[in-house]
């Protein structure tokens, strides 16, 4: 399984939903291209926005890490901010330590 990280958290609504938008189509790319992925930003902003829960990558963080630990690779997205997110940092510094091959890749 690919676990594709990207940034997420925003101020601006907007710009949340551009970044699920542009890590939900890097996903269908990659399952086209024949890859089971999990997209966290994909899986939780449709239930965040729908359910009423944190945006925050500490709120979501167990649950990001817990599937991350199935994933043969990690697959950062390296749409605008990336470099900056916090979750993305941890995730990066996660999958390192568990010993996870990270790869970039741009939008």
């Amino acid at each position: 399984m690919i676990y594709l990280a990207g940034p997420y958290s925003h101020d601006d609504s907007r710009v949340r939903e551009e970044r699920f938008e542009a890590l939900t189509k890097k996903a269908a790319e990659l399952m086209r291209a024949g890859y089971v992925v999990y997209s966290p930003i994909t899986h939780g902003h449709a239930i965040a926005e729908r359910h009423d829960l944190p945006l925050e990558f500490d709120w979501w963080r167990d649950q990001c890490f817990g599937l991350m630990r199935h994933a043969r690779k990690v697959v950062v997205l390296t749409s605008f901010g990336w470099n900056v997110s916090v979750g993305v940092a941890a995730e990066i510094k996660m999958a390192e330590s568990l010993g996870i091959p990270v790869e970039y890749v741009s939008p």
